[in-house]
C-alpha cells in the first residue's frame, strides 16, 4: 500500500512540475512579452488621446531679439563647419601605414589626398541580462560630409524574440581625427505598422595607439512610446579590421535591454 502511495505521489509531483515548467517563462521572455503588450495597448488608444499626448509635449516659445541673434550665430557656425567638412579626405583605412594621419583630414591641409568615401561593416553580440541575447549588424559610409548608416538588431530570450532595423542618412561635421554624424531615416519594429521616422547621432574619435571610440545612438517614436538604441565601443584597429568591447543600452517602449557587447568590424 505504501509503495503504491509513494508511486502515485511521485507521478503527481512529476505531472505538476511539468505543468509548471510549461506555464512558466524566463525573466527575459517576460520582458519581451511586456514590451509587446505595451505596444498593443498603445495601438488601442483612441486617436484623440494620441493627439493630446503629442500636444502635451509641444511647447511654443516666443523668440526675442536675443534668440534671433543666437540662432543666426549658430547657423553661421553650422555653415562654416559644413563647408570645412566637405573638404574631408580619408585614409585607405584607419591607421593605414600608407598614410601619415589616423583616418580623416582636410584637403586644405593635404591637397594631394583624393579619397572622399569609405565604408565600414560590423557585427556584434551582446548579453542583455536575464537570459536575453542580442545580435546586431551595422554599416556606415561617408561621402565627404554626407553619411549613411543602417542597423539591424535581433533580440531573443527562450521562445520570445523581435527585431528592429533602420536606414538613415545625414550630414557630418568632420575635424581631424573626429567624425560627428547627424542623421534621419526610417525605423521598423517587427510588430509596429507603419514604419516610423528615426533620428540619431554618432561619433568616431580616432585615438593614439590604434584605438577608436565609437558611439552610436538611434531614436524613434510610436505615439507616446519611445524606441532608443545606444552603443558605446572602444575598438582596436588591426589592419582593416577593428575588434571592440563596449556596452549596449536599449529602451524599447519603456522596457530596458542592456548589457556588455563585443564587436568585429571591417573597412572596405
Amino acid at each position: 500500500m505504501f509503495k503504491k502511495i509513494l508511486i502515485g505521489f511521485l507521478i503527481g509531483l512529476l505531472a505538476t512540475s511539468m505543468l509548471f515548467a510549461e506555464g512558466s517563462s524566463s525573466p527575459g521572455e517576460d520582458r519581451i512579452k511586456d514590451m509587446k503588450e505595451r505596444i498593443q495597448e498603445e495601438e488601442t488608444k483612441p486617436e484623440e488621446q494620441n493627439q493630446e499626448d503629442k500636444a502635451a509635449g509641444v511647447q511654443e516659445n516666443e523668440e526675442g531679439e536675443e534668440d534671433c541673434f543666437f540662432a543666426s550665430l549658430l547657423f553661421e557656425v553650422f555653415r562654416i563647419l559644413l563647408m570645412y567638412s566637405f573638404t574631408a579626405r580619408f585614409a585607405e583605412y584607419p591607421y593605414s601605414p600608407n598614410d601619415d594621419f589616423n583616418f580623416n583630414v582636410s584637403s586644405l591641409e593635404y591637397p594631394d589626398e583624393h579619397k572622399i568615401a569609405n565604408l565600414q561593416l560590423s557585427v556584434d553580440t551582446s548579453y542583455l541580462q536575464q537570459s536575453t541575447w542580442g545580435v546586431s549588424s551595422k554599416f556606415s559610409a561617408h561621402l565627404a560630409a554626407i553619411n549613411f548608416n543602417g542597423l539591424y538588431q535581433y533580440i531573443f530570450s527562450g521562445g520570445e524574440d523581435f527585431y528592429i532595423r533602420s536606414l538613415n542618412g545625414g550630414l557630418s561635421f568632420i575635424l581631424p581625427g573626429i567624425l560627428l554624424n547627424g542623421f534621419v531615416g526610417v525605423f521598423e519594429y517587427e510588430y509596429v505598422e507603419p514604419k516610423l521616422m528615426s533620428f540619431g547621432l554618432s561619433t568616431q574619435i580616432y585615438l593614439p595607439f590604434n584605438f577608436i571610440l565609437d558611439i552610436y545612438n538611434l531614436n524613434a517614436y510610436y505615439h507616446s512610446l519611445g524606441f532608443h538604441y545606444l552603443s558605446a565601443m572602444l575598438k582596436y584597429a588591426v589592419w582593416r579590421a577593428n575588434i571592440g568591447v563596449g556596452y549596449n543600452y536599449n529602451d524599447y517602449a519603456g522596457v530596458l535591454f542592456q548589457g556588455p557587447m563585443i564587436e568585429i568590424s571591417f573597412w572596405l
